[in-house]
This record gives C-alpha cells, sequence and structure tokens, in this order.
C-alpha cells in the first residue's frame, strides 16, 4: 500500500503485501487485508502507516472488500472460512476495531466480494447468480440499525448480466459507483 500526493512527488510505501485498503470518514485510519491466499488477515493503521496491528484472521480465512460505517466506529468485510471435508462458508461480518470480535450479519449464498456502507445506513453487497447464470453477479442491500444488525430483509438493486467489481462510495456516502464486467469469449 502506497501513498501518494495528488499534487506529485514520489510514493510513499505505508505497509509491504497489502490490499483492498479503506479509508476510514476521517482519514485517520486505514484497514486493509495481508497474507497469503486462505491465510488472509485484515489489518489497520493509522494513515500515515504507523501503529499497524493485526485485528483478525485465522489459518483458512480469507476476505473480500472491507468498508466503514459512515461515523467510522465499525467496518463490514466479506469472509470465507475453509474447512477440510465441509467446505467454505461465506458472511458478511461487522467488526468494532478497538475490540477485534467477528460478528457474522448475513450469509447469503452465493454472496460476492464486493461491499460498501452507505450513509443512510445501508449494507450494500455483490451476490452472484445461480446456475445457469453464474458468470453474473447483481448488486444487493439490506438496512442496519444503529447496532449494525439487519433491520428489514435484503432488497436486489440490479438485475444485470455481467460480473461485478469494486463498489465506490462518493465523499458523504450518498452516491454509490460500481464496475460491471462483461466477457466477451472468441
Amino acid at each position: 500500500l502506497y501513498q501518494i500526493s495528488v499534487f506529485g512527488g514520489s510514493p510513499r510505501l505505508l505497509f509491504a503485501q497489502g490490499w483492498l485498503p479503506a479509508v476510514s470518514p476521517d482519514g485517520s485510519r486505514i484497514v486493509f487485508i495481508t497474507g497469503s491466499y486462505m491465510n488472509e488477515q485484515l489489518w489497520m493503521m493509522r494513515s500515515d502507516g504507523s501503529q499497524p496491528q493485526k485485528l483478525i484472521g485465522q489459518p483458512n480465512d480469507f476476505f473480500g472488500s472491507v468498508t466503514w460505517s459512515p461515523d467510522g466506529s465499525r467496518i463490514a468485510y466479506t469472509a470465507a472460512h475453509f474447512v477440510v471435508g465441509v467446505g467454505t462458508k461465506s458472511s458478511i461480518e461487522i467488526l468494532d476495531p478497538s475490540k477485534p470480535e467477528r460478528q457474522p450479519i448475513l450469509s447469503p449464498p452465493r454472496i460476492g466480494q464486493w461491499v460498501a456502507w452507505t450513509a443512510d445506513n445501508r449494507l450494500v453487497y455483490s451476490v452472484e447468480e445461480p446456475s445457469p447464470n453464474q458468470s453474473d453477479s447483481n448488486l444487493w442491500a439490506v438496512n442496519l440499525n444503529s447496532r449494525g444488525q439487519p433491520s428489514t430483509a435484503p432488497v436486489q438493486l440490479t438485475t444485470e448480466a455481467g460480473t461485478l467489481g469494486p463498489i465506490t462510495l462518493a465523499a458523504g456516502g450518498k452516491r454509490l459507483a460500481f464496475v460491471k464486467k462483461h466477457f466477451q469469449p472468441d
């Protein structure tokens, strides 16, 4: 993970071998993923790269994207854990970085890796479509209460063909953009 000024200059290394960073709403902290495949961990550091610390992660864990709550008190992320002979269990979890205890809140079938927490306290996430459209994925959303638990049933937001890429929130968390990929074999 590197920091670079929009005014130019040389990039500055913040953390080696980190990816999918999420900057807190106040810009003071960064949560990111590190580790090797199926042995990934969530870490947090100050935005200048100081005070890196492991939050969670154990053998056979892997994570998708990470997003901050609008007030910066919690993070949400997609997680999967592989168990030999059982398979992979995937979920969306919420974590308070000051006391890292994993709290699974949703376990939709075929969950994707992308998640975003909007300013109006909704969690938007990707879900892969069932066969024969398993190459497609769409966005779903669920309202969260003040404790970060679902307060409504999930609602499907998009119904398009193609695979979803990263979800990005604009400053203030009121506008959302996402990548939709279509592969054309020939």
